[in-house]
């Protein structure tokens, strides 16, 4: 399926999912930079979609991160992995410093305010980790004092991370109302362009 580029507050976004989660940081206030700097790591080109100045978050914006080619993903872990390329990215682990990997906008019914959408931040501490985060009415928080957190990713388990399903959809909210975080979603969702 072809991006369709949309523009959104006067930005030309390449793809409307993109697009889509400007929507959403807008609707909590989160302040964003799009497509703020290029990397170059071994000869290869990388423009992370979005920086978080306030929490330090790159984020990368993927219709689904099921079918990515290893090449891409690899490209994730060195931009994190021993401080990576990425500013502000060596020793971040329980931070909510890191690369936030956002999908495509969640199918659930927003109805149930008892939870919130979790999404995977790849984060460095000594190898390349995944700590669940989740955005609140405060912002992007992490999630590091679960059990399922402390998932280090090494070369005989990529396949076997890529593929599983280590990550819950969704998790109880533990701070405050989640309404606002609810609302954000369901706008960014249906949002005409």
């Amino acid at each position: 399926m072809q991006a369709i580029p949309t523009t959104y507050r006067g930005i030309r976004y390449r793809s409307r999912l993109e697009a889509r989660w400007a929507t959403f940081f807008d609707e909590l206030h989160i302040r964003y930079a799009y497509e703020p700097k290029a990397f170059t790591h071994e000869g290869e080109n990388y423009v992370p979609d979005f920086y978080l100045p306030a929490t330090k978050t790159w984020v990368e914006v993927k219709p689904s991160f099921n079918n990515l080619s290893t090449d891409t993903w690899w490209t994730f872990f060195n931009a994190v992995e021993y401080g990576g390329f990425l500013d502000d990215v060596c020793e971040c682990y329980g931070t909510t410093r890191g690369l936030l990997l956002l999908d495509g906008l969640p199918d659930r019914n927003m109805d149930d305010l008892d939870s919130i959408p979790v999404h995977p931040l790849l984060q460095h501490h000594k190898g390349v980790w995944i700590n669940p985060t989740q955005f609140t009415f405060r912002g992007l928080i992490p999630r590091d004092h679960c059990n399922w957190t402390y998932q280090c990713l090494v070369d005989d388990e990529l396949s076997r991370m890529l593929t599983g399903d280590r990550f819950p959809k969704f998790m109880d909210m533990p701070i405050g109302s989640a309404a606002e975080v609810h609302e954000a979603y369901r706008r960014a969702k249906y949002t005409r362009f």
